[in-house]
């Protein structure tokens, strides 16, 4: 899905406060930081995801040169 969803909002906003002098409530404030969260959520998964499959890939790689004698 990525992260788009999560960011255009949050450009839409900021662009309406800075170029339109659009109010900015508590509301506001809120759900720019629940979309702060949903980010932070999204990358630290990738994160996480990335590392594993790094490992995984990294033992299959060494089991597999384990066995055909390349290390000892």
């Amino acid at each position: 899905m990525g992260f788009m969803p999560y960011f255009a909002p949050s450009l839409q906003l900021l662009l309406g406060v800075a170029l339109h002098h659009e109010p900015f409530t508590r509301t506001h404030l809120v759900s720019l930081g629940l979309i702060g969260t949903g980010l932070a959520v999204y990358f630290i998964e990738a994160a996480i995801n990335a590392r594993r499959r790094y490992v995984a890939w990294a033992l299959v790689w060494h089991a597999q040169a384990e066995s055909a004698g390349m290390i000892g």
